[in-house]
Protein backbone atom coordinates (compact mmCIF):
# COMPACT_ATOMS: atom_id res chain seq x y z
CA UNK A 1 0.00 0.00 0.00
CA UNK A 2 1.22 3.67 -0.81
CA UNK A 3 0.85 6.12 1.71
CA UNK A 4 -0.21 9.55 0.62
CA UNK A 5 2.63 12.15 -0.21
CA UNK A 6 2.29 15.68 0.80
CA UNK A 7 4.89 16.61 -1.36
CA UNK A 8 3.15 19.47 -4.09
CA UNK A 9 6.61 20.03 -6.12
CA UNK A 10 9.34 21.80 -5.81
CA UNK A 11 8.90 24.83 -2.72
CA UNK A 12 9.13 28.51 -4.08
CA UNK A 13 11.99 30.19 -3.25
CA UNK A 14 11.10 33.23 -0.68
CA UNK A 15 12.45 36.43 -1.83
CA UNK A 16 11.59 38.98 1.00
CA UNK A 17 15.43 39.26 1.31
CA UNK A 18 15.35 41.31 -1.96
CA UNK A 19 11.93 43.07 -1.95
CA UNK A 20 12.70 44.16 1.77
CA UNK A 21 15.30 46.64 1.34
CA UNK A 22 13.56 48.39 -1.89
CA UNK A 23 10.14 48.60 0.02
CA UNK A 24 12.46 50.14 2.79
CA UNK A 25 14.08 52.32 0.53
CA UNK A 26 10.97 53.66 -0.96
CA UNK A 27 8.91 54.10 2.14
CA UNK A 28 11.95 56.06 3.28
CA UNK A 29 11.90 58.67 0.26
CA UNK A 30 8.31 58.98 0.72
CA UNK A 31 8.46 59.31 4.25
CA UNK A 32 11.12 62.85 3.19
CA UNK A 33 9.39 63.66 0.51
CA UNK A 34 6.35 64.42 2.78
CA UNK A 35 9.00 65.57 5.36
CA UNK A 36 10.24 67.93 3.00
CA UNK A 37 7.13 69.42 1.91
CA UNK A 38 5.45 70.05 5.22
CA UNK A 39 8.58 71.82 6.18
CA UNK A 40 8.47 74.02 3.03
CA UNK A 41 4.77 74.83 3.74
CA UNK A 42 6.31 75.96 7.30
CA UNK A 43 8.72 78.21 5.60
CA UNK A 44 6.18 79.84 3.58
CA UNK A 45 3.88 80.58 5.84
CA UNK A 46 6.77 82.43 8.26
CA UNK A 47 7.72 84.28 5.15
CA UNK A 48 4.09 85.14 5.08
CA UNK A 49 3.79 86.20 8.50
CA UNK A 50 7.12 87.81 8.06
CA UNK A 51 5.90 89.94 5.05
CA UNK A 52 2.68 90.93 7.22
CA UNK A 53 4.00 92.30 10.28
CA UNK A 54 6.62 95.09 9.30
CA UNK A 55 9.22 95.49 12.27
CA UNK A 56 11.73 98.44 12.62
CA UNK A 57 10.47 100.17 9.32
CA UNK A 58 10.97 97.21 7.05
CA UNK A 59 8.18 96.44 5.06
CA UNK A 60 9.01 93.56 1.91
CA UNK A 61 7.01 91.92 -0.48
CA UNK A 62 7.28 89.71 -3.66
CA UNK A 63 5.76 88.68 -6.53
CA UNK A 64 5.18 84.91 -7.67
CA UNK A 65 6.79 83.04 -4.32
CA UNK A 66 8.08 80.05 -5.19
CA UNK A 67 9.75 77.20 -2.48
CA UNK A 68 12.07 75.08 -4.51
CA UNK A 69 15.43 73.13 -3.77
CA UNK A 70 14.09 69.31 -3.49
CA UNK A 71 15.42 67.23 -2.42
CA UNK A 72 18.93 68.87 -1.09
CA UNK A 73 17.81 71.95 0.33
CA UNK A 74 14.83 74.16 0.56
CA UNK A 75 14.79 77.79 -1.10
CA UNK A 76 12.58 80.73 -1.58
CA UNK A 77 12.70 82.18 -4.49
CA UNK A 78 10.95 85.32 -5.74
CA UNK A 79 10.97 86.94 -9.21
CA UNK A 80 9.56 90.29 -7.68
CA UNK A 81 11.45 91.10 -4.13
CA UNK A 82 11.04 94.64 -2.89
CA UNK A 83 11.35 96.74 -0.39
CA UNK A 84 10.62 100.36 1.10
CA UNK A 85 13.69 101.62 2.99
CA UNK A 86 15.66 102.28 -0.74
CA UNK A 87 18.31 100.25 0.24
CA UNK A 88 19.80 98.46 -2.96
CA UNK A 89 18.81 95.15 -3.33
CA UNK A 90 22.22 94.42 -4.68
CA UNK A 91 24.50 96.49 -2.24
CA UNK A 92 27.18 97.10 -4.33
CA UNK A 93 29.80 99.09 -2.30
CA UNK A 94 31.16 101.03 -4.92
CA UNK A 95 27.45 102.10 -6.03
CA UNK A 96 26.91 103.58 -2.47
CA UNK A 97 29.75 104.83 -2.07
CA UNK A 98 29.72 107.10 -5.04
CA UNK A 99 26.36 107.47 -4.75
CA UNK A 100 25.55 106.33 -8.31
CA UNK A 101 22.31 104.71 -9.35
CA UNK A 102 21.48 105.23 -5.32
CA UNK A 103 18.28 106.28 -4.02
CA UNK A 104 18.20 109.79 -2.56
CA UNK A 105 15.97 108.90 0.07
CA UNK A 106 17.53 110.21 3.72
CA UNK A 107 17.30 106.43 5.47
CA UNK A 108 19.51 105.77 2.36
CA UNK A 109 21.67 108.43 2.48
CA UNK A 110 22.37 107.43 6.07
CA UNK A 111 23.20 104.18 5.30
CA UNK A 112 25.87 105.54 2.68
CA UNK A 113 27.27 108.02 5.17
CA UNK A 114 27.86 104.97 7.98
CA UNK A 115 28.98 103.36 5.63
CA UNK A 116 31.46 105.77 4.17
CA UNK A 117 32.49 106.31 7.90
CA UNK A 118 33.39 102.78 9.04
CA UNK A 119 35.38 102.68 5.77
CA UNK A 120 37.15 105.58 7.03
CA UNK A 121 37.74 103.98 10.14
CA UNK A 122 38.99 101.13 8.79
CA UNK A 123 41.58 102.79 6.76
CA UNK A 124 42.75 105.21 9.54
CA UNK A 125 43.44 102.00 11.54
CA UNK A 126 45.83 100.63 8.97
CA UNK A 127 47.21 103.84 8.35
CA UNK A 128 47.92 103.83 12.30
CA UNK A 129 49.21 100.49 12.14
CA UNK A 130 51.65 100.94 9.62
CA UNK A 131 52.85 104.58 11.48
CA UNK A 132 53.13 102.43 14.36
CA UNK A 133 55.25 100.11 12.97
CA UNK A 134 57.22 102.30 10.81
CA UNK A 135 58.08 104.61 14.26
CA UNK A 136 58.87 101.61 16.17
CA UNK A 137 61.57 100.08 13.73
CA UNK A 138 59.92 96.82 13.61
CA UNK A 139 62.03 94.21 11.78
CA UNK A 140 60.09 94.42 8.47
CA UNK A 141 61.35 96.71 6.15
CA UNK A 142 58.46 98.32 5.14
CA UNK A 143 60.11 99.58 1.75
CA UNK A 144 61.01 96.58 0.19
CA UNK A 145 59.46 93.99 2.20
CA UNK A 146 62.55 92.14 3.57
CA UNK A 147 62.67 90.92 6.86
Amino acid sequence: MTEPTTDMGPSRPRRWHIYAPTIAIVIAVAIYAVYWTAVSREIRAALERFEASPERGLVVGWHKLSIGGFPYRIEARSEGLRNTLGVPQKAMMIHTAFNWKVARDPETQALRRRMLLLLALNLAGFVLLWGALWMTGSPVNISNGAA
